[in-house]
């Protein structure tokens, strides 16, 4: 029977069968492209943030720290 999640392993000695480890791989891979996706969208919209807050509270004011940026 096929695994529909790992939680019960985490942390623990388990070894992936070959047949769950292309699952992780590929599953792996497809969020990758998913954040890659979104950073790509969240990006520009960051820097356009950037721009309009420096405009209306100039470059001495610091950045609301709410933001996480993880550049790809």
């Amino acid at each position: 029977m096929a695994r529909t999640s790992f939680d019960d392993v985490l942390g623990t000695n388990y070894v992936p069968t070959d047949n769950e480890r292309r699952f992780l791989a590929t599953w792996i891979d497809a969020k990758e492209r998913e954040l890659s996706s979104l950073n790509g969208i969240i990006a520009p919209l960051l820097a356009k943030h950037d721009k309009l807050h420096d405009r209306t509270q100039g470059s001495s004011h610091s950045r609301p720290t709410s933001h996480s940026r993880n550049p790809q």
